[in-house]
């Protein structure tokens, strides 16, 4: 909120608009947004683009968390297996995780492949929210 008066003479409180910052995740001091992600998956044809991103803390290390939606039905052995190779596809193109796990200031990125139509959507717009942030809850 501003605390100058608006030049035009107007009584009311003034708020300064700084942009979104709910499409960014700083995990171990780095950031992860959805579109870096979103690239990620759009690497696996067996992949949609409806997928969130978490963050939570345990032992007080931040994890990342990757949930995606496949595109159709597989058998719980092929989505394990897609799951490890997008985890790995995940350290190859964010490089920082790699770096702060070995330094122990994070825990290894949890990433999971979830039937169509698994994450939870907003019952009246249907949309799934991307970004949750369980750290500071």
């Amino acid at each position: 909120i501003l605390t100058h008066k608006c030049s035009c003479g107007r009584q009311v409180r003034l708020m300064e608009l700084l942009g979104r910052s709910d499409d960014t995740l700083i995990i171990g001091g780095g950031n992860i947004g959805l579109e870096s992600i979103a690239t990620i998956i759009g690497k696996f044809p067996e992949l949609s683009y409806h997928f969130r991103m978490m963050a939570d803390t345990i032992d007080a290390k931040d994890r990342f968390i990757l949930e995606v939606e496949s595109i159709k039905p597989f058998k719980e052995e092929e989505y394990e297996a897609l799951s490890q190779k997008l985890y790995d596809q995940l350290l190859v193109d964010k490089h920082e995780f790699l770096a702060f796990m070995k330094t122990n200031s994070i825990v290894a990125p949890l990433v999971g492949v979830v039937p169509p139509n698994t994450l939870p959507r907003n019952p009246r717009t249907g949309k799934i929210k991307q970004v949750i942030d369980k750290r500071h809850v």
